[in-house]
């Protein structure tokens, strides 16, 4: 019995002394200790999370039992979020005044002082029917060395109204886009090595197949505007610090693969939000037709994007999703140029737009601030807009010219305005002080350009007046209360006048006195 209790304390003996030989900064926790944390704190109580973040989650279906043939059935899928992808910081404070509080963070979640990792338990699962939806907040509870700490997740709505992605075209099996592989169809029951079909096939890799941009537009409340994410910058938003998720509408494999002449679908998402995009297959460099519309593919297999590109019919112009333009105008370097039905640049040619007519030049730009006289003779002049002047007034090399309503430089020709009637001569030129002729009579056209009127005016001949009219009086008028007669020829007579048989007296202004 003494053997026996002394074995006994040399095993205690060995088991206190492993204890005390242990650092004091590794400690181990069992159920029925007490635990040494003091308290656990996540920071902010929890966090919020962004509706169907992939940075917190994936896509995913829960087996909801099995067919009549023993075949698994699934639920539709909804957006899990995984709680190990959750990152509070976490602080731990121990009940040993000789241990310094310990800042847990994403890596892990590792304390060095008790050896093992936080665990984080969901108090609400997740599953198919009784997923996280948005405005929600869920508890989550996160326990390490026999303590706990329950904090919050909440689902917000995701900042973005929608978004938008361009077409792809590629040539078929172009390795930059995929390679060829082959589908493992089962296991060998014996060796469980793979058994793959027979036939390869190309994979085309979707994360490798890019839209030229994809466009997010965020809600108003956000004040965001838009924000468009291109390759070069490998499709991250700035706004949201998060990248495009790319992945197949349907999957590819050895029955269901892409081939020439397919579109296909592929779907960008962010935050919640996405859309699809077609990828086309086509075959070869140069020009291919595609869906009716010319494409342009160089010895490298890039398809050029806004780019011109000649063939022997004329200059081309590629748009942002690669397609020949048509029947458009494309700005380039400053200038304008447009694509006729067949899509090569127009040049030497009249051309009207939405606004009015334009002139394309010798090398396809629309000219501006220049004269252009058309195959009748008419002459116009195109701006600095490169439209042609309508129902306008043009000051140029110190003469004005008026544009009609057609745009043809007036000659020859009354023009009202404001101001008055206004006379083009045969060159275009706006009349100065100078006597023109109209359909009626004779009309005084003064240094604004505008015809005299209730006015005298000398000429030649004599003294003249132009009536309310602007046209020269004859006869007998009555001006300022007192009488004058004008000859058939418009000028002012003086001194003794038969007229219409009878004897008149006028004085040496033209003022008529009595009758003789």
């Amino acid at each position: 019995m003494k053997k026996t209790n002394g074995l006994k304390l040399v095993g205690i003996t060995l088991i206190l002394a492993i204890i005390l030989a242990l650092p004091l900064s590794i400690i181990s926790v069992t159920a029925e200790e007490e635990s040494p944390i003091e308290s656990i704190i996540v920071e902010n109580d929890g966090f919020s999370i962004i509706e169907n973040d992939r940075n917190y989650g994936y896509m995913k279906k829960d087996q909801t039992g099995y067919d009549g043939e023993g075949n698994p059935i699934f639920s539709e899928e909804y957006f899990y979020y995984p709680s190990s992808r959750f990152t509070p910081t976490i602080t731990i404070t121990y009940k040993d005044p000789e241990l310094e509080p310990e800042i847990l963070t994403n890596k892990n979640y590792y304390s060095e002082i008790l050896q093992e990792s936080v665990q984080f338990i969901q108090e609400f699962p997740q599953k198919h029917d009784s997923p996280w939806t948005v405005n929600n907040t869920y508890p989550v509870r996160a326990e390490i060395g026999g303590a706990s700490q329950t904090f919050n997740i909440k689902i917000v709505e995701s900042p973005v109204e929608s978004i938008t992605a361009t077409n792809v075209i590629i040539i078929e099996n172009d390795i930059r886009y995929g390679s060829l592989t082959k589908e493992i169809i089962g296991y060998d029951e014996n060796t469980g090595e793979p058994i793959y079909s027979d036939n390869e096939y190309f994979h085309y890799d979707p994360y490798a197949i890019k839209p030229k941009t994809i466009t997010i537009k965020y809600k108003d409340e956000t004040n965001f505007g838009t924000e468009i994410l291109t390759a070069s910058s490998n499709y991250r938003s700035e706004i949201l610090n998060q990248f495009i998720h790319f992945e197949e509408k349907e999957i590819q494999d050895y029955e269901n693969r892409w081939v020439l002449g397919g579109t296909y679908q592929l779907r960008a998402e962010i935050v919640g939000k996405f859309a699809y995009f077609d990828v086309s297959i086509i075959e070869g460099t140069g020009w291919q037709e595609f869906d009716e519309k010319w494409y342009y593919f160089d010895e490298n297999g890039e398809m050029a994007t806004n780019k011109w590109v000649a063939d022997t019919k004329g200059w081309c112009y590629l748009g942002e999703d690669g397609a020949m333009v048509t029947d458009k105008w494309v700005a380039d370097k400053g200038y304008w140029y447009y694509l006729g039905s067949d899509g090569r640049m127009v040049k030497n040619k009249w051309v009207e737009d939405s606004v009015t007519w334009c002139y394309l030049g010798e090398n396809g730009a629309m000219v501006t601030n220049q004269w252009k006289q058309d195959s009748k003779g008419y002459w116009y002049y195109l701006g600095a807009n490169g439209r042609i002047l309508i129902k306008k007034w043009f000051y140029y090399n110190g003469y004005w010219y008026y544009f009609d309503a057609n745009g043809a430089m007036a000659t020859n020709k009354w023009v009202a305005d404001t101001k008055g009637w206004c006379y083009l001569d045969a060159k275009g030129k706006m009349v100065t002080n100078k006597w023109v002729r109209d359909t009626v009579t004779w009309c005084y056209i003064g240094a604004d350009g505008r015809a005299v009127k209730n006015q005298w005016q000398k000429d030649r001949n004599g003294w003249c007046y132009l009536d309310e009219n602007a046209r020269l009086t004859v006869g007998w008028k009555q001006i300022s209360g007192k009488w004058y007669y004008f000859n058939r020829n418009g000028t002012m007579v003086t001194g003794r006048q038969v007229i219409d048989g009878e004897v008149h007296i006028f004085d040496a202004n033209g003022a008529w006195i009595r009758k003789n």
